[in-house]
């Protein structure tokens, strides 16, 4: 996100504008007795580089418990410098263009990921496959960060929709020595921290490249906010303008690559007589280009200023905000729950098609629990999702009647989320029968509860996949089994050898599961499960599950490790 192409511009063209660093030696530097270090976190970049360094990793379908012990140690090294992490989230988008421009985004993103899945049906190699499409390949957003953020440092969620400025205002609050990002719009955006790049962060070795803000003007002569602004803007995908509305401009007064940002400075640096027509043309008066042009304009060059925001009248609001519970949030006030699996195929009949039903059944019971007590209201008994739910039509928002629980009343959200050991104590067996309910009407709680917490969560996503017939019973056991080891350490981790080919079942059953065992996992925190207890992402190894695959196929398995827990056997 950001100007497009800065990055690239910065690294290759300005004088010392993106040098390594050394992020030990950066914060020791800056320690005193009086002044703690603040380190301000972009969360959602850390997916990228935990991602693209092992990308045969993904395509496999992630490798959890590998990138969970990665974070761990690298916010733990963090924390013993003595640093203080602040990361911070999106939270729910309110901007319907924003919701539109990111409906279009998916279905593009589904177009290339079809690309990817018939090239492994073609039998190209994971080498191959990881070169060829390394920067189509998803960030498997699953991957258990968030968890670890909120261990480790304070996690705030943007209720704004200005998560950027929010951002760097509490960096310039705090005094903050950096910002871990790869945001360039923050390459524009005003303070006394730095830029790190998230892009080039190694988590062995604490170092990454800062991005010289100040380098940058200094380059290109723009050190005027409102020019900077204008900069911004005329080279932006932000949201405020879309990229045709600028394809003009970029025709009559832009070179190629080498020259860009050189001829953008020139022109944002000269008088005009009539700005809007240089740019626009003939379109400067229509609709409301004006007014979004603007908008963009004051969104970089207005200082945020963080304001203490007056209670909500609405006290669960205030209850689910104060606790960051965004999903929660969005679910209470009916906004459009908008969500995208990754790699999975809707052409295939019975397996990819049957995703968007059974993700839906999933998200609507977990919204009935949500709005049970608000239930006589009548706009409380639907909720709307943005989803795709054929390989013909996109993403697009439909709206869904909800079917409350019958059997079980469900706390209020204050007593269902209370940390209280007591309250906690005392709703135990009302969570969990209300989990069950979420997963399926045949559930028994009596047997989820009698499993090892590590690998509840697990056997509830395979019994949800077994019921409705969409995997073969040796996959529900081969899921299982890879669990199993992973859980009670019973493989190598680290030195594991990678399957050379992805078999292409075995490559949709690891992302179908993925995508059910992220809502299955979501129930958690619905219902207010402990997440101490129960892990909060996928015990999978992608890796592992390939390597056995071909093996169980033929029947060459061995059930005696995980017989006692396969409570799904009599659902097939």
């Amino acid at each position: 996100m950001g100007v497009r192409g800065l990055e690239k511009f910065v690294r290759t063209k300005v004088p010392n504008g993106c040098p390594v660093v050394n992020i030990r030696n950066e914060i020791r530097n800056c320690q005193s007795d009086s002044t703690p270090v603040t380190l301000v976190i972009d969360f959602r970049v850390l997916f990228e580089p935990l991602c693209y360094p092992d990308l045969g990793g993904v395509l496999c379908g992630g490798r959890y418990e590998l990138v969970y012990q990665l974070v761990e140690r690298f916010l733990s090294r963090l924390r013993e410098l003595g640093v203080t992490l602040v990361f911070f989230n999106d939270g729910p988008v309110k901007n319907s263009r924003k919701l539109a421009s990111w409906a279009e985004n998916q279905n593009q993103k589904y177009d290339k990921e079809l690309r990817i899945i018939d090239a492994v049906d073609n039998g190209d190699d994971v080498r191959t496959l990881a070169k060829r499409f390394r920067w189509d390949i998803p960030n498997n957003t699953q991957y258990p960060v968030k968890i670890l953020a909120k261990r480790y440092g304070e996690f705030r969620v943007s209720l704004t929709g200005a998560m950027k400025k929010e951002m760097v205002a509490y960096a310039n609050s705090v005094n903050a020595l950096a910002i871990v990002t790869n945001n360039t719009d923050l390459l524009i955006l005003g303070g006394g921290w730095r830029f790190w790049s998230s892009k080039n962060l190694n988590f062995e070795n604490l170092t990454t490249r800062e991005f010289s803000r100040s380098a940058l003007r200094s380059h290109l002569g723009l050190e005027d906010s409102g020019k900077l602004a204008l900069f911004a803007t005329l080279g932006s995908s932000n949201g405020f303008l879309q990229s045709e509305e600028l394809e003009s401009f970029a025709t009559r007064y832009l070179g190629n690559y080498e020259t860009k940002f050189y001829d953008l400075a020139d022109f944002v640096k000269r008088p005009h007589e009539n700005l809007l027509a240089e740019i626009f043309g003939e379109m400067a008066d229509e609709g409301d280009l004006r007014e979004r042009f603007q908008e963009s304009l004051d969104y970089y060059e207005t200082e945020y200023l963080e304001q203490e925001q007056p209670p909500l009248e609405d006290t669960t609001l205030e209850f689910l905000k104060n606790h960051g519970k965004a999903f929660l949030h969005k679910m209470w006030i009916g906004f459009p729950i908008h969500f995208a699996p990754a790699f999975i195929d809707f052409r295939d009949d019975g397996f990819g098609s049957e995703y968007p039903n059974l993700s839906r059944k999933i998200i609507l019971r977990e919204a009935a629990v949500v709005v049970y007590h608000r239930r006589d209201q009548p706009e409380h008994t639907s909720r709307k999702l943005i989803h795709r739910t054929s390989h013909e039509d996109g993403y697009a928002e439909r709206t869904y009647e909800l079917e409350f629980p019958q059997h079980v009343e469900p706390p209020t959200l204050q007593e269902m989320l209370s940390t209280d050991p007591e309250t906690q104590k005392n709703l135990a067996a009302t969570k969990l029968k209300l989990y069950c309910w979420i997963i399926s009407d045949s559930l028994d709680p009596r047997q989820l509860d009698a499993l090892p917490p590590k690998l509840m969560p697990t056997v509830a996503t395979i019994y949800f996949l077994v019921e409705h017939q969409v995997v073969e019973p040796f996959e529900a056991d081969l899921l299982l089994q890879v669990a199993y080891e992973v859980v009670f350490k019973k493989y190598d981790l680290i030195n594991i050898r990678y399957p050379q080919y992805l078999d292409g079942r075995a490559f949709r059953v690891a992302f179908l599961y993925n995508a059910i065992s992220k809502h299955v996992l979501k129930a958690l925190n619905v219902v207010g499960l402990n997440a101490q207890e129960y892990p909060v992402y996928p015990q999978f190894d992608g890796v592992r599950f390939h390597n056995l695959y071909q093996k169980w196929a033929r029947g060459e398995r061995d059930l005696q490790q995980i017989q006692q827990w396969r409570i799904y056997e009599n659902a097939f």
